[in-house]
């Protein structure tokens, strides 16, 4: 812990706090062209050491689930070759975003700043190459993740699309169930609709009904705790003829890092009367997320019962890693907090510097990354 190094203090091996320093302080990244949303996700992921294991290692298929009760063996055989399907188009995908993932981060280590830049810029422009193969090709099981890509190379691309890019490409899934309920209790659950479902982050949509009385506006666990939360549906569903009242998406692990994206951006639409024609108007929700708790959150709520089951908890887990959004819904600019050696570093393109004890501006994320906290234990990345 550099925090507790300081050069009044005996012994002090200057050569060895520069090469611990030299390891745990993030590595500037030059922007190559509206790149900032990519290099702060570099920052946010490699700062990580079990993400970035996990990045760099073989690529491993998401089992197939096993038959499930009351489905037929051709119903079967088509969800595995689909789910085969998806896995191969993702080996295809890999092959493209792997290599020159690898060697950016040869390039980071390697600290020669010339090679950092161009290895970032083709790291950029190989994700958006299979990007636009894949949506053309029309074959890919990962359109949906990519096809808010840029029509550009140098265009600005959103966060969670690249860190689902590459997070997909380690073949890394954090594991949810949906849960369908016919009664508004929540207690009689319809369990057909019981199906599991392979996600890189969890998303939380910023709305009025969770927002707490200022000055403490939206709360992270409040948010939390409303995602997780059965909620009644809008639609008209049924389920063998059985209507579905309420519905929630549990959490099937508790894994030791979890990502969590706030959705700051937001489309409105409505009909003008006048001018005859659909409106559509995109704004950005810029409201202040407040942590009761210091850096911590508890995710008790958002686990199923087969994890409470073999998992007593607690599920608290502390922030590591922050990225922000500046400007507005026509432009803006990422930069990215990480906690090394148990400080703070703010990361912007080329610039790095110390933040602290504190990140800042922690209340105004755009996606955070976070670690769980071993049972009585409070130690720091």
């Amino acid at each position: 812990d550099l925090t507790k190094i300081t050069e009044g203090e005996e012994p002090y091996d200057v050569l060895f706090y520069e090469q611990v320093k030299a390891r745990i302080q993030p590595t500037p990244i030059k922007n190559c062209g509206n790149s900032c949303y990519m290099n702060s996700d570099l920052q946010l992921l490699l700062s990580i050491p079990a993400i970035k294991e996990l990045l760099l290692g073989e690529f491993k298929q998401i089992p197939i689930r096993d038959q499930e009760f009351g489905e037929t063996n051709e119903e079967y055989q088509k969800i595995c070759a689909s789910e085969l399907k998806s896995f191969n188009t993702i080996k295809e995908y890999l092959k493209y975003v792997k290599p020159a993932f690898v060697e950016f981060v040869a390039a980071v280590e390697s600290k020669n700043q010339t090679v950092i830049n161009k290895a970032a810029e083709k790291l950029r422009d190989a994700t958006y190459d299979v990007g636009r193969t894949n949506v053309k090709s029309g074959e890919s099981a990962i359109i949906k993740m990519i096809e808010d890509a840029p029509s550009g190379k140098k265009e600005q691309m959103q966060p969670e699309v690249f860190i689902n890019i590459l997070l997909n490409a380690a073949g890394y899934a954090l594991r949810t169930r949906r849960h369908a309920f016919a009664d508004d209790a929540a207690k009689v659950e319809l369990k057909v609709c019981s199906e599991e479902i392979a996600e890189t982050m969890i998303t939380l949509p910023l709305k009025s009904s969770v927002r707490d009385e200022k000055p403490y506006a939206y709360t992270l666990q409040g948010l939390i705790d409303h995602k997780f939360t059965p909620m009644t549906l809008d639609d008209d569903w049924k389920i063998d003829e059985k209507p579905v009242k309420k519905d929630v998406t549990l959490l099937q692990e508790a894994p030791e890092y979890l990502f969590v994206q706030i959705k700051r951006f937001a489309t409105e639409g409505y009909y003008d009367n006048i001018q005859k024609e659909y409106i559509v108007q995109n704004y950005k929700l810029d409201d202040s997320i407040m942590l009761d708790n210091g850096e911590q959150v508890d995710f008790s709520i958002a686990m199923d019962k087969n994890v409470t089951d073999q998992d007593e908890g607690p599920f608290l887990y502390e922030v590591v890693g922050m990225i922000q959004h500046h400007g507005g819904i026509t432009g803006g600019h990422y930069t990215a907090n990480v906690k090394k050696g148990g400080e703070w570093q703010n990361c912007n393109d080329s610039s790095v510097t110390k933040a602290g004890a504190h990140p800042q501006n922690i209340e105004k994320g755009y996606l955070y990354a976070f670690r769980r906290i071993p049972k009585g234990s409070q130690v720091d990345v």
